[in-house]
């Protein structure tokens, strides 16, 4: 980072950092500041990906560079940028416990070949794994990405590299914690997924949630056909700009004689619309809005793809899950 300070040699660099890095934030900038000699800025906004780079606003600022903790690049940016990948540790010998753990499932599932796939905090390990379970002879295949992404690496909204490999596995094994993106794997491969948590070794078996999912979303596409009244939500975050789609989901919706409205915001959360008259709601930001987030805004919430079938555009026995993300 400081070498691109030097190169650069800017005069107020602004910074961006996930809600876990917040208690550093001030040991960051005095840091940065003592080792630049410019002045800082500090965004406050929670910051969930890549895709809300703040590099436009930190432009507007006047700022000469922008440094993004906690991800990688998303896309091309209007400023001088930095990004500063926030990486999990794992020791020896806890990928030896990843390492038996995957070792169990595939001796008890008779699998003969596996992905593996992970987020930008544990996407460095997956070689080390790879080779571990190769000395087991065990195949293991992590799918190469050509764009901004790492190879093996998953995002909310691109599991690009494991459709890449669903081919050629029978099961893929997600390192790291929570669900949304595990379901997400089930819904976009169909394949079995696994988790293991890289530090409680905690294993999961994740697919029978997409049948579970399938459910709810045709239950939310039924429930939405009854609605007059919509709001359209857009993102302002220039990674999950949507606003094209927004307007051409508008027009569909009154021709097919209902009411809508575009609902325009940096961060969306549900009680930001209250007071809003609407039925339903339509998501052209992070899908995991629509997916993980539904049951937090009182009404349905759907996917672009999915407000064709609520307005009886297409037959409910067309809808695939895996238009949904």
């Amino acid at each position: 980072m400081f070498d691109a300070a030097q190169k650069q040699k800017p005069k107020l660099i602004a910074l961006q950092i996930p809600e876990g890095l917040k208690p550093r934030g001030n040991d960051l900038q005095n840091e940065i500041e003592q080792k630049t000699g410019a002045q800082t800025i500090l965004f406050i906004d929670p910051i969930f990906g890549a895709c809300m780079l703040a590099d436009e606003t930190a432009k507007a600022l006047g700022a000469d560079l922008l440094v993004h903790f906690g991800h990688n690049r998303f896309y091309k940016e209007n400023i001088a940028t930095v990004y500063i990948p926030v990486r999990y540790t794992i020791t020896e010998h806890e990928l030896d416990q990843i390492t038996k753990k995957i070792q169990t499932i595939i001796a008890k599932e008779k699998f003969s070949s596996i992905g593996l796939v992970a987020v930008i905090q544990t996407i460095h390990h997956l070689p080390n794994i790879q080779q571990r379970l190769a000395k087991h002879k065990i195949t293991a295949v992590i799918g190469k990405e050509n764009g901004f992404m790492e190879n093996g690496q998953i995002l909310g909204c691109n599991y690009s590299t494991a459709k890449l490999i669903a081919n050629q596995v029978d099961a893929i094994f997600y390192i790291g914690d929570g669900r949304f993106h595990p379901v997400g794997l089930v819904i976009d491969t169909n394949k079995p997924v696994y988790t293991i948590n890289p530090f409680t070794f905690e294993t999961k078996a994740i697919s029978n949630e997409r049948d579970q999912f399938y459910k709810k979303r045709l239950g939310l596409i039924a429930k939405s056909q009854d609605a007059k009244h919509f709001g359209i939500l857009v993102s302002t975050e220039k990674g999950q700009w949507g606003i094209q789609k927004a307007l051409l989901a508008k027009k569909k919706i009154e021709q097919s004689k209902k009411t809508a409205i575009i609902l325009v915001g940096g961060l969306l959360k549900p009680e930001y619309i209250t007071g809003i008259k609407i039925d339903c709601l339509v998501n052209t930001a992070c899908p995991r809005i629509a997916t993980d987030d539904s049951n937090n805004y009182g009404v349905p919430v759907l996917s672009i793809y999915e407000l064709e079938f609520a307005l009886g555009n297409k037959p409910l026995e067309e809808f695939r899950l895996e238009n949904t993300l």
